[in-house]
């Protein structure tokens, strides 16, 4: 595969070689420095920064252009999300924090507050959002199927927009990113229709705006994942302000940092240089984790190989086995689920069988189920029509079952075709085939008698695993030194 070049900037500055310290809050910490010089070697810009001095030290920092490695995946549905998001973002003119997010001016993302939408008095958090009119019907489809399962698992639902003031606006942008939490107005979730269009990415920016950030940068990350410092791309480390003229960048087919209307022949007068010790990287302190563990595959963790310098090395590794599968290749896990519902304070009963089998019963069975109960599990395997089968089936009988019962979706929400009407009564219920990898089993009981409930077993056939013989050239190294001045 022909990687595309991009333009790398190194700006990692080491605390102990420039004498000052990494500043938390690197939205806001700025140094302007002006290029000095201008030399071009090989096929590569190479663009000398300097002029500026911190603590009787010149910094020299070195640009080129130069390519960079995309992890090493085989299939691109087997692929882990937040590289199918990354490998669309290197185009995007938007200046993005830790790929996708949409910087914060005004104040810290982690420490903001009304971030979270509003829950109505029925406890339903009903989210306004406007779809861009380029979307075709595929897209629209796709984009209303990963709301969906929002709806069906928590108490989040996205709903067309009326006249409200704050919304999210779904537009075909240029990558795939969004903003943190509620930002007020009509704010922008970019889904682009060239790349964005993956259920598990759309879930991904939807769950930036309803208020969470990446799951490794969680305060307690360095309990369970080691990161690879040596292995990391210097990616992002500056804001590309002011355009000036007389660099010639035309030999580079891809500057993804400069802003919207900035041409190619033109490079910047001046540029924002960010204190950051690998943004991409940043752990919070204060992070609100909801007392509900660290989720190696949430549809919010990076890849093992995300922002890799070197083919094949891994950027964060599991531990202390580090054989456990980090990422997420379908979309929210069970503990993205709850997540959510904690944070807006959802009550759910809702589980994911995401395995290529397994079972799922009643509460309590064999003993008797409780009333009152509403209960979903949607069964999401990796392979094509997933079946179910009962081994018991005893609810309590009513004219109609609209007391208690069980009824099966075929797809992921309960506005997908009915694949088992309500059932109810003794008599074990036919299996069940989907059309496709998701059903949904939905389980109602009322106030009234109780029966033992259910048990059942899924099954699902095999997936097809295609190789890629892709190939990914390492990324050379950026350049970066201080001089002492005389």
């Amino acid at each position: 595969m022909e990687l595309k070049r991009s333009l790398l900037c190194a700006a990692l500055l080491l605390p102990a070689a420039l004498g000052f310290p990494i500043q938390d809050n690197y939205e806001n910490s700025t140094t302007t420095i002006e290029p000095t010089e201008v030399r071009k070697a090989n096929s590569d810009l190479l663009i000398i920064l300097g002029s500026n001095t911190v603590e009787s030290k010149k910094v020299i920092l070195l640009c080129f252009c130069t390519e960079s490695p995309l992890p090493t995946e085989t299939d691109e549905e087997d692929e882990d999300i937040f590289n199918k998001i990354l490998k669309v973002n290197k185009d995007s003119s938007q200046f993005l924090q830790e790929g996708d997010i949409v910087p914060r001016r005004s104040r810290s993302a982690i420490n903001c507050r009304h971030c979270n939408w509003p829950q109505s008095s029925d406890g339903i958090v009903r989210i306004p959002y406007e779809l861009d009119p380029v979307y075709e019907e595929s897209h629209v489809k796709g984009i209303h199927d990963a709301m969906a399962e929002f709806e069906a698992l928590t108490c989040i639902n996205f709903v067309k927009r009326k006249a409200e003031r704050d919304y999210l606006s779904i537009r075909s942008a240029d990558g795939c990113w969004s903003n943190y939490g509620k930002v007020g107005g009509g704010q922008t979730v970019s889904v682009m229709k060239g790349g964005c269009m993956w259920k598990g990415v759309i879930q991904h920016e939807l769950e930036h705006a309803l208020g969470f950030l990446h799951e490794h940068s969680r305060s307690d990350r360095d309990k369970h994942v080691k990161i690879m410092w040596e292995y990391i791309s210097p990616r992002k480390y500056f804001e590309l302000l002011n355009v000036g003229s007389g660099v010639d960048t035309s030999h580079c087919s891809q500057i993804p940092l400069l802003p919207k209307g900035v041409g190619r022949k033109h490079f910047l007068s001046t540029i924002s240089y960010i204190t950051a010790d690998r943004p991409d990287f940043k752990k919070f302190e204060n992070s609100n984790n909801l007392d509900l563990p660290y989720d190696y595959t949430s549809v919010m963790h990076y890849g093992p190989y995300t922002f890799t310098n070197t083919t094949g090395k891994a950027t964060i590794i599991p531990i202390p086995d580090g054989s456990v599968h980090i990422g997420q290749r379908q979309g929210m896990s069970n503990l993205d689920v709850a997540k959510i519902n904690k944070l807006y304070n959802c009550s759910r009963c809702s589980t994911i069988l995401d395995g290529p089998s397994g079972s799922l019963r009643s509460a309590n069975y064999p003993r008797n189920y409780t009333d009152n109960t509403n209960c979903v599990w949607l069964i999401r395997t990796r392979s094509r029509k997933v079946s179910l089968y009962f081994q018991a089936f005893q609810l309590q009988k009513t004219r109609g079952c609209q007391g208690d019962y069980v009824k099966i979706y075929d797809g992921s929400s309960k506005s997908s075709p009915v694949l088992m009407d309500k059932t109810c009564g003794s008599k074990i219920p036919s299996g069940v085939v989907a059309s496709s990898n998701l059903m949904l089993v939905e389980f109602i009981t009322d106030g009234a008698h109780t029966a033992f409930g259910f048990q059942a077993t899924f099954t699902a056939g095999k997936s097809e695993n295609k190789e890629n013989s892709k190939e990914n050239t390492p990324c050379q190294t950026n350049l970066l030194f201080t001089q002492e001045n005389n």
